[in-house]
């Protein structure tokens, strides 16, 4: 991008990190994970469009 490596922007991102202070440091993380787990998950169902009708449904509780 501006000639930085990963190892670059890694040590760039812990710095802010520090530089923000553990709370916002926290919230920015779990936003991270959340957009992560989305992506993951949407990237599965785009691969494998017609996964949910073939798993079984459970059984309703009696």
């Amino acid at each position: 991008m501006f000639g930085l490596g990963l190892t670059e922007m890694i040590l760039i991102g812990g710095l802010l990190l520090l530089l923000l202070g553990p709370a916002t440091s926290r919230r920015l993380l779990a936003r991270a994970r959340s957009l992560w787990s989305d992506y993951t998950r949407l990237r599965s169902a785009a691969r494998n469009p017609l996964d949910h009708l073939l798993k079984p449904k459970d059984d309703p509780p009696r």
